[in-house]
């Protein structure tokens, strides 16, 4: 067999894969639909159930809900990225990095963005971490020293200045 038969044969494989994916994901969210109709059809006819569903959780950042070695992981990891890319002096992350909550929320992110990646391409998706090296590194790493106060800390941690907050009083009373 040829390279470019092997690689069709790969891409057919992979193709496959995602299709039974989709078809699996299709019939999951068409029995939750399902559901979720019936909820809103009993909750119509009197049944109740919907008014005692609980809200949704209210969403958690990453570093409020990040366990120890969730940190240990992610400081882990942030080591490699800074060691193996070698960024320069201007773009380069400072030890510090975990007191700045805007760059940990940025970092787990990245993290989670390259696992996936990373996943995908063990799997035979030869493009995944290309991808995650063009839409998510080079946009972060040049983002970071842009918009955050992390930059000033090249000789130490510098805590960030006060935020302005908004002004609540000058909030539109739609009453």
């Amino acid at each position: 067999m040829s390279e470019d038969q092997v690689s069709t044969a790969r891409r057919i494989q992979r193709l496959e894969r995602l299709l039974d994916e989709l078809v699996t994901t299709f019939k999951e969210e068409r029995e939750a639909n399902a559901e979720a109709f019936e909820m809103v059809e009993r909750a119509l006819s009197g049944g109740g159930e919907a008014s005692s569903a609980a809200p949704p959780a209210e969403p958690v950042s990453w570093g409020d809900r990040a366990t120890t070695e969730d940190w240990h992981a992610l400081a882990e990891w942030v080591d490699w990225l800074i060691h193996t890319y070698e960024l320069r002096d201007e773009v380069r992350l400072t030890s510090c990095w975990p007191a700045h909550p805007g760059v940990v929320e940025e970092l787990a992110a990245l993290h989670s963005a390259w696992r996936d990646a990373a996943t995908r391409a063990t799997e035979g998706e030869d493009d995944a971490l290309a991808f995650w090296h063009d839409r998510y590194l080079a946009p972060l790493v040049h983002r970071l020293p842009a918009i955050y106060a992390v930059r000033i800390c090249r000789n130490g941690h510098e805590p960030a200045a006060k935020s302005i907050l908004t002004d609540r009083d000058l909030l539109p009373n739609l009453g």
